[in-house]
């Protein structure tokens, strides 16, 4: 079965580039010769969900300039760092697709990526949500998510994002997928 994900979910300030200041360095290179962001190498090999490789991993890609399908990231975007907050508003909406065997960014009880940071104790000012179904290690979702045309990418690229939390969660012989994947994103308040 293949695995398939949703469109990447982002509050209105997480969509708003933040401006920077005029630079003095030499001009980027052309967008069109950046190499995809999907082909960045970074090491998260492995089916277990680790946080400090899946950081590094998603940093090495935003240290990177390559491009997404839909934008260009000519720079290096800051590194995120890992929230044990984040971390479990990404466990319980995992564990909330594998046991109740859907697939979406809104949750069983209607809640979307927002709220459940919220209940989760984090004060964020701005959230990006990746879900994927199926994927068997780190490195395969991290690497689906960079080839997707869907806004996956440029929400792992977004510099309106300091802060990450993962999680997987296996599926079982009820469940359509094998693992349930989510991607919290988010920069507090």
């Amino acid at each position: 079965m293949k695995p398939w994900m949703l469109v990447c979910l982002l509050s209105l300030a997480a969509c708003t580039p933040p401006t920077a200041p005029p630079s003095t360095e030499s001009p980027d290179p052309p967008s069109e010769s950046l190499p995809a962001c999907s082909t960045v190498r970074f090491d998260a090999e492995g089916a277990d969900l680790n946080s400090v490789v899946f950081t590094q991993a998603l940093n090495q890609v935003r240290a990177t300039p390559c491009r997404c399908a839909n934008q260009a990231y000519a720079t290096p975007v800051a590194a995120v760092a890992w929230n044990v907050k984040l971390e479990a508003a990404a466990l319980a909406h995992s564990q909330d697709m594998q046991r109740n065997n859907f697939f979406s960014h809104t949750g069983s009880d209607g809640s979307n990526p927002g709220q459940r940071i919220a209940r989760a104790g984090y004060s964020a000012a701005s959230w990006g949500e990746n879900i994927a179904a199926g994927y068997p290690d780190m490195s395969t979702v991290i690497r689906g998510w960079l080839e997707s045309k869907s806004g996956h990418c440029e929400a792992i690229k977004s510099a309106s994002f300091s802060e990450i939390g993962a999680a997987l969660v296996q599926g079982d012989a009820s469940n359509t997928y094998r693992t349930y994947w989510t991607l919290v994103l988010a920069r507090p308040r």
